[in-house]
């Protein structure tokens, strides 16, 4: 059998098997341990894991506090200044989003700690080729002071695709989709660094009550 056709059956093999199966499926993980949260899970074997590290922010560090704590007020922000369609609203422990572009999705805080906070979602995206896809997401960010109105960012985050067929196929291709990743984290900070030149040129106060 030729390597092409090796890999034709194998990919219509995992399909069939996996495609349409029944019940919530945690991507390539291997079954969760009791013991183990569902972050954790996400975290131990995800789809894709991306870092980016240090990057600027024309903010305080009060400012990224206070941005962070009332995140549908960021997103209006973002709306204002046309850097974004991004809705953020809250109920409760939990928030919806939106970008109006197909991405929808709810998370809620895990962890807040000083400069550190992490969160934890679940959302879809509908792609003309495959339809609707879902994931769980864990994100988290930390930032650092560096000057009165300068911080430095940490941001992390884990993604796990609940459909074994998309799964598997991000997974073996995960070499050539690096630089669709490493570009989409690009415009990911960029919107952030947008959105911080617009707080300081604007005059916002983001820590009025």
């Amino acid at each position: 059998m030729s390597p092409t056709r090796f890999w034709v059956c194998l990919l219509f093999f995992v399909f069939l098997t996996h495609l349409h199966e029944p019940g919530p499926f945690t991507g390539w993980a291997k079954e969760r341990k009791q013991t183990e949260s569902p972050a954790e899970s996400i975290k131990k074997s995800p789809t894709f894991h991306q870092r980016v590290e240090g990057f600027p922010l024309a903010l305080s560090s009060g400012e990224m506090e206070a941005l962070l704590d009332d995140l549908p007020y960021a997103s209006s922000v973002l709306n204002r200044y046309k850097i974004h369609t991004l809705t953020v609203v809250r109920d409760g422990d939990l928030y919806t989003a939106d970008d109006q572009k197909g991405v929808k999705g709810t998370f809620s805080l895990l962890a807040r700690e000083g400069a550190f906070r992490e969160y934890q979602g679940a959302g879809t995206i509908e792609n003309s080729l495959v339809g609707r896809i879902s994931a769980e997401v864990v994100a988290s960010i930390r930032y650092t002071p560096v000057e009165a109105y300068l911080i430095r960012n940490d941001l992390e985050f884990w993604v796990l695709v609940n459909n074994s067929f998309i799964d598997f196929l991000c997974r073996l291709f995960n070499p050539m989709l690096k630089g669709v990743l490493k570009s989409n984290v690009e415009n990911l900070v960029l919107m952030v660094q947008q959105l911080a030149i617009a707080v300081r040129s604007s005059g916002d106060d983001v820590l009025a009550p």
